[in-house]
């Protein structure tokens, strides 16, 4: 039996509960459905369960992914590391304006501009607005500090959740 059929035979039975007791002032030790409806009760829990030890290996799953991206990644640094060396030493041999070149590979040069600013010497407030990019952001945490003590603000609401946990 599927999770949500469980579910509307637990509402069904439920009702017929709720119908005897008015039908017995309250009196619900003879419901004639208790064992079935106990019986559903069992298996919701039990699927329940089984989906959170599903989810559980899942995540445990999830984590030796991160786990081998983890080395992985460092093992990609380590990588980028010896390619930045190797090209660091080339460009110390290499003689501007010189190429080289065999059946496995070419060195040669190119030009290209860049800037390049001392931040300790800078002034944006001298600079003209088109070069200049400002980004404004809402700090979500100062706000929620501040509804708390009262202010309010247009398009926002400080929402309460419950948040599911497995372990």
């Amino acid at each position: 039996m599927k999770l949500y059929e469980i579910q509307d035979e637990l509402t069904e039975l439920e009702g017929l509960l709720d119908e005897y007791a008015q039908e017995h002032e309250g009196d619900i030790t003879d419901f004639p459905f208790e064992s079935q409806y106990e019986k559903f009760k069992g298996m919701k829990s039990e699927k329940l369960l089984n989906l959170a030890a599903w989810f559980k290996s899942v995540k445990a799953e999830a984590e030796a992914y991160k786990a081998e991206m983890k080395v992985l990644n460092s093992r990609k640094k380590v990588a980028e590391n010896k390619m930045e060396w190797l090209k660091n030493f080339i460009k110390t041999y290499l003689l501007d304006g010189e190429k080289i070149k065999d059946s496995r590979s070419s060195l040669s040069w190119r030009k290209s501009e860049s800037i390049e600013i001392d931040e300790d010497k800078m002034d944006l407030r001298k600079w003209p607005d088109k070069v200049k990019k400002i980004v404004i952001t809402a700090d979500k945490i100062a706000m929620k500090q501040a509804i708390k003590l009262g202010e309010t603000f247009d398009a926002v609401e400080l929402v309460s959740k419950n948040i599911l946990q497995i372990k």
